[in-house]
C-alpha cells in the first residue's frame, strides 16, 4: 500500500483519504475497531482490498 501512495499515478488516489490511510491503517498492523464483511483482520483486509482494487484499475485503465 505505501507503494501505491507514493505513485502518484496509481488511480486509487481519486478513491482514498491518503492521509487517514497513512495515520491510520498503515501505522498498525492490527484491527482498526470494527470488522470489514465479518473479516477477523478489519486492518489488514481492507489494506489487501485496496491494493487489490488498485491493480484491478491499473490493469483495466480506469480512472475516476
Amino acid at each position: 500500500m505505501a507503494e501505491i501512495l507514493a505513485d502518484p499515478a496509481a488511480p486509487l488516489h481519486a478513491l482514498v483519504d491518503e492521509n487517514a490511510l497513512r495515520a491510520g491503517m498503515l501505522v498498525s498492523a492490527g484491527d482498526y475497531g470494527r470488522p470489514w464483511f465479518g473479516q477477523l483482520m478489519a486492518g489488514p483486509q481492507m489494506l489487501a482490498y485496496l491494493v487489490q482494487l488498485n491493480a484491478w484499475m491499473v490493469r483495466f485503465g480506469l480512472t475516476v
